[in-house]
């Protein structure tokens, strides 16, 4: 068991690092954001972000996971070579010519999709930073994970993050560009990493176009282009429809409650990266296979307890980091982490069915299924209600995709879980959750609300202790672990 903790928990901790860096340079630098931005220009700076992720999604026309599946079906390296060589051909090429005829001939399209946004040159400079990610960026961060290169994955993100946080700096307050200094310094940043990734790709790939390992590639991820489609409308459709009803001023106030939030998807996304080559081993390996049971409730756990973290003490961010003008993004936080955590299920399921099964062939239907209706219910209701209606669709709509994928994949592929432990977990992170925030909430001064959010968290193994959560060798374990911390050093 301490081997399996250990594995995962220092597979986790870079790869949640490394996500952190790619990830989470918006959310690194919210407090220049905060100083340099009014909420009209960060509701325009999240939708250029929306619509850049958007496109980073749809653009590898599912390729994004290709790695995962046919990264250890291959006899030799000589193989595996000439296969990336060609998917990465085909990234080059084809999302270039996507994105050239959308930059000169889809002004129209984009101008009936946002009212309040410029095409020119907010959107085009969006798809230019889609065409980098997806060409340069997609393959490097998957071939290092299902090689176990935590360390090489962790440096380019490092350098992304480095060289787009400088030049934003240097952008917003050297050369006082404002809105556009932040754009400008995301494109770049990410000019200067597609380089690097390109290098680093040399070393794995053979550029080729051969035909066959291109069409056994889409034959695998076109089946998931609708589901990456609907993962967009979950993740970002919010802030497009609240771009048509809202101000951009109140698109600014949701958007920053949602980017932290936000800090728990690269939590979950970390967690899930490190989980990606055991599920990928125990296609064949039946002893990895029965270790995913145990594994997997570590990982929930560990989520668990860093969503707990987060709703509790995201409010206290925003207090120090954007101040009063951003305090309504506070509501927002709280449904964005649920939203997430039902995300880490779902993850579970996924891996099951693309991974180890290759059936992705239903995935689709389910995503569209909780996109539509997480659409239905901001045009609903973000009319009457404003950004809590868009919190709450987020988190409903992803609890209804993860227990459709979690009963899918059991179907297909049982995995025995540990749902009781995950049932005690959840429980015991709300009734901490409403406990810290009753108790915070009557707080006048932010210090004293951070012992309290703090101090609240804390206590979360305490009450999975007395809801008899751990099983008789983790008791064993953590009764060392407790005596050696209060064993006095010898001198």
């Amino acid at each position: 068991m301490l081997k399996i903790v250990t594995r995962l928990g220092s597979l986790s901790f870079i790869y949640t690092l490394e996500v952190l860096l790619s990830r989470g340079i918006a959310l690194l630098l919210l407090p220049i954001y905060a100083a340099n931005f009014s909420q009209e220009d960060f509701g325009v700076l999240a939708l250029v972000t929306m619509v850049k992720a958007v496109f980073s999604t749809l653009l590898p026309m599912g390729l994004i996971g290709v790695v995962n599946r046919f990264h250890h079906q291959f006899e030799n390296e000589t193989d595996r070579k000439h296969f990336y060589g060609s998917v990465w051909s085909f990234l080059i090429v084809i999302p270039a010519v996507i994105v050239f005829f959308l930059i000169t001939y889809g002004s129209a399209l984009f101008e009936l999709l946002f009212v309040q946004v410029p095409f020119t040159p907010y959107i085009q400079l969006a798809l230019l930073m889609a065409l980098l990610n997806t060409s340069f960026l997609t393959l490097p961060p998957q071939i290092f994970r299902m090689n176990e290169m935590a360390f090489p994955a962790l440096c380019l993100s490092l350098l992304q993050f480095l060289s787009t946080a400088v030049l934003t700096v240097y952008f917003l307050n050297v050369l006082d560009l404002g809105l556009n200094g932040a754009i400008y310094g995301q494109l770049l940043g990410l000019l200067i990493t597609s380089i690097f990734g390109a290098v680093a790709l040399i070393k794995f790939t053979k550029l080729n176009l051969k035909w066959l390992n291109i069409k056994s590639a889409l034959a695998y991820s076109l089946p998931l282009v609708p589901h990456f489609f609907s993962n967009w409308a979950l993740n970002a459709s919010d802030r497009a429809i609240l771009e048509r009803f809202l101000p951009l001023g109140d698109v600014g106030i949701y958007s920053m409650g949602y980017q932290i939030g936000s800090a728990f998807h690269m939590i979950v996304a970390g967690l899930n990266s490190a989980l990606i080559p055991m599920y990928s081993r125990a296609i064949k390996d039946k002893e990895e296979h029965s270790r995913l049971t145990l594994v997997a409730t570590y990982y929930i756990g560990v989520l668990t307890a860093s969503g707990l973290m987060i709703s509790l003490l995201g409010g206290d961010v925003i207090d120090i980091l954007a101040g009063e003008e951003f305090s309504r993004s506070t509501i927002v936080i709280p449904w964005i982490v649920f939203a997430y955590l039902s995300m880490g299920f779902y993850f579970m399921g996924m891996n099951s069915l693309t991974i180890i099964s290759g059936k992705s062939n239903q995935v689709p239907l389910v995503s569209a299924a909780a996109a539509i209706l997480n659409i239905i219910i901001n045009i609903i209701f973000i009319p009457r209600y404003g950004i809590i209606a868009a919190a709450v669709s987020t988190a409903i709509s992803y609890l209804l995709l993860s227990v459709t994928i979690l009963t899918l994949a059991y179907r297909i592929h049982p995995i025995n879980y540990e749902w009781e432990r995950f049932a005690k977990l959840i429980i015991s992170a709300f009734i901490l959750y409403f406990i810290g925030s009753a108790i915070s909430s009557r707080a006048e001064y932010i210090t004293l609300k951070i012992l309290i959010d703090v101090g609240t968290a804390t206590l979360f193994p305490i009450l999975l202790l007395l809801l008899n959560f751990f099983n008789p060798s983790e008791r064993l374990l953590i009764h060392k672990w407790m005596r050696k911390i209060g064993k006095p050093s010898k001198v």
